[in-house]
């Protein structure tokens, strides 16, 4: 019955492996103190996927 399983890859990742904040990264950032925007982030972040189409059902 094992067949049909996948290999999802590895169950856990140490935490010790990420990747360290860079100055550059915290002078991009947005900073919020209380829930009130102090500075926006200088840059946007790009959502994943197609881009939206003029007319959908066409396609």
């Amino acid at each position: 019955m094992t067949a049909n399983r996948h290999d999802s890859g590895p169950g856990w990742v140490d935490p010790d492996d990420a990747p360290e904040f860079t100055d550059e990264m915290f002078d991009r950032a947005e900073v919020t103190i209380g829930g009130e925007v102090v500075r926006a982030a200088s840059v946007t972040v790009k959502r994943a996927g197609q881009p939206n189409h003029a007319d959908p059902k066409s396609m």
